[in-house]
């Protein structure tokens, strides 16, 4: 099967949502349910899932896989990797609406060399599909074991594994 883009389909998704935030999502397949609740702070009564909620899950679970695929082609242990994402709505800048901003905050405890870390975290910037889909589009901070990662918009390469001069 192809994309509309004539691309290869790796993978595809199929959901079905009714009633908007305060609905039911459901996976085609019949493996994932979710009732939706707008949250207080939109004047819903809060205590369920909302779309931001599971957008931080999705983007956060394939980030790390992303990661730990970095990780490894460095020779680095991901074993105990964690993220832990915000998503936040905020007003646009320059035009009506609303926009959303990411937090992701890593804790990967095998990591003591910070820049090598940081490395690893750009590369999986680079290649996470939800980093790539979004890029350019919503603001996204990056912080490995509590210090700052700005995110490289340029093409990363390979991280160096560990004792070459690279």
């Amino acid at each position: 099967m192809a994309s509309e883009l004539g691309k290869k389909v790796l993978y595809t998704a199929r959901v079905t949502v009714t009633g908007g935030r305060a609905g039911v999502g459901r996976t085609e397949d019949g493996s994932f349910e979710v009732q939706l609740k707008p949250p207080v702070e939109f004047g819903g009564p809060g205590g369920g899932a909302n779309p931001e909620q599971l957008f931080a899950i999705g983007y956060a679970a394939c980030f790390e896989s992303t990661l730990r695929v970095a990780a490894r082609r460095a020779q680095l242990d991901p074993k105990g990797t964690t993220i832990h994402a915000q998503v936040r709505i905020v007003p646009r800048d320059q035009e009506p609406g609303n926009t959303l901003e990411l937090d992701l905050d890593i804790t990967m405890p095998q990591v003591e060399d910070a820049e090598r870390g940081a490395a690893i975290v750009r590369q999986a910037y680079q290649l996470c599909p939800y980093s790539y889909a979004t890029r350019g589009n919503i603001a996204v901070a990056l912080t490995l074991n509590g210090r700052s990662v700005p995110p490289s918009e340029a093409p990363v390469r390979e991280v160096p594994e560990e004792g070459t001069d690279d």
